[in-house]
């Protein structure tokens, strides 16, 4: 039998995609109650007080370590529905792939906050990503219908004078 013979949609190809897919439904699943079972006791435990060691006044080793496997996860957690979603549309292995890179990514975001929270410098975490806000100029809050004098506009409920932005 050459390999024309065997049709893409054969039993061969689809038994191991989706045996990997199972394989990799395991993994996450298996990794998911790992990761809750050690982020429950470390978070059990510093709530009995058992800390091992504080890494500044309001935050201990057992909640960083609570913190670092609740990412853990949420990793897991998007896997599985990324999974879900792409056994829903009938997706590739590719796809499985591809968004299991981007949940890292987000696992990566979402520990580097963490570590920022417990050390008590999330705004220089957030300071670092209003750098890519821009800067608005002062023309940007001028009203078209009164463009001289005092000029205040509404941002949400609290009005906000032209000199607000001096």
């Amino acid at each position: 039998m050459s390999n024309s013979d065997i049709e893409p949609d054969s039993g061969i190809t689809h038994l191991s995609v989706t045996s990997l897919k199972t394989s990799k439904l395991i993994h996450n699943i298996t990794g998911l109650l790992i990761c809750a079972g050690i982020a429950v006791a470390a978070y059990v435990l510093d709530s009995q007080g058992i800390r091992l060691l504080m890494l500044n006044k309001t935050h201990s080793l057992m909640y960083a370590i609570f913190l670092l496997f609740s990412c853990f996860e949420g990793y897991f957690v998007l896997m599985l529905i990324s999974m879900l979603q792409i056994a829903v549309r009938h997706g590739g292995e590719s796809e499985i792939s591809m968004l299991g890179s981007f949940n890292r990514v987000l696992a990566g975001f979402a520990i580097m906050i963490g570590i920022a929270y417990l050390f008590g410098r999330l705004d220089a975490f957030t300071a670092f990503f209003t750098m890519f806000g821009g800067k608005r100029k002062k023309e940007d809050f001028i009203d078209e219908n009164n463009k001289a004098g005092d000029i205040s506009r509404e941002i949400g409920s609290f009005p906000v004078s032209q000199d607000t932005y001096r």
